[in-house]
């Protein structure tokens, strides 16, 4: 397999369809979509709904099969110094790099929200919230 050099273009294409960003409420180390007997709510509902006591991480990860991919993405990463950890799981023969610190989700979105298509509004949205400028939500 021939892997061309990692850019923030190509892992902006990689994350689109790839990559995940969760949100996690803090107090109780859930992702919203756990808690039971509660509506679904859409990304933008489900930050309406915490963004008033501010206790949430945001949470981005990149899964694959193609291990030698996430290893070079985890490399550049790190080069970056957007702390992040690279797991491998044989159960699933699945790959994942993943990290929740704010500066790290901050770092990355802002590096990789000029390219994406797809997870394009969502990362604009994260970017918004965590720099502050997002005190209260309202859907769009």
């Amino acid at each position: 397999m021939r892997l061309y050099p990692i850019t923030w273009q190509y892992i902006a294409g990689f994350f689109d369809g790839e990559g995940c960003i969760s949100i996690y409420d803090y107090e109780r180390k859930k992702t919203l979509k756990d808690k039971p007997n509660k509506p679904t709510y859409t990304y933008q509902e489900k930050l309406v709904k915490i963004s008033l006591d501010q206790k949430i991480r945001f949470h981005v990860s990149m899964v694959q099969r193609e291990t030698l991919v996430l290893e070079k993405i985890h490399q550049f990463l790190n080069k970056h110094k957007i702390k992040n950890s690279l797991y491998f799981s044989k159960k699933t023969d699945m790959g994942k790099v993943q990290f929740s610190s704010r500066k790290a989700v901050l770092s990355f979105l802002k590096q990789i929200h000029p390219y994406l298509y797809v997870k394009g509004e969502k990362a604009k949205f994260a970017i918004e919230f965590l720099e502050g400028k997002k005190k209260e939500v309202l859907p769009y």
